[in-house]
């Protein structure tokens, strides 16, 4: 539900620079934001597959990616961990100011990772997530997800 109203750079920029103060192991940053707008976000989303139905409303995105060279030969999840970290300061800033997102998966398999060399990323990095965003409408639907127990999600070790 995104009004389709621009988004300045200069707000972009804004998110981009509140998180790039996330934490990651031994202060690589290893994380890199490939910024998408208006054709070429719909084409992303399209590709990425997982928001039918509203790709055309993504006229914003932002592909978080991990650039594996920032990581040691047996760090093989770090790239993962460090980007997770980056790519959730990430969403919590563009709605901290004011925007609205979606996070879209990265998951994929061998042969579909490859095509994103079409969208110009490097071999060398990973795809974390991609986080659709814009102004928001007015009045718009949400989904409501109930959250698990703390019993069923957390273990002390007393």
């Amino acid at each position: 539900y995104f009004s389709g109203e621009p988004v300045s750079q200069e707000l972009i920029l804004k998110a981009l620079k509140l998180a790039q103060k996330t934490p990651s192991a031994c202060n690589r940053q290893g994380w890199k934001s490939h910024v998408f707008e208006g054709d070429k976000s719909i084409e992303l989303i399209k590709w990425q597959a997982g928001s039918r139905g509203f790709e055309e409303e993504c006229r914003y995105s932002i592909l978080v990616t991990a650039d594996l060279k920032a990581f040691l030969w047996h760090e093989v999840h770090q790239a993962y961990v460090d980007g997770g970290l980056y790519a959730m300061n990430l969403i919590n800033a563009i709605h901290s100011l004011g925007l609205g997102c979606i996070p879209l998966s990265c998951g994929f398999e061998y042969e579909k990772l490859k095509q994103l060399d079409k969208f110009e990323i490097p071999e060398n990095e990973v795809p974390i997530l991609i986080i659709a965003f814009g102004h928001l409408q007015d009045k718009f639907n949400y989904a409501v997800s109930s959250r698990k127990e703390l019993i069923v999600t957390n273990t002390f070790h007393i």
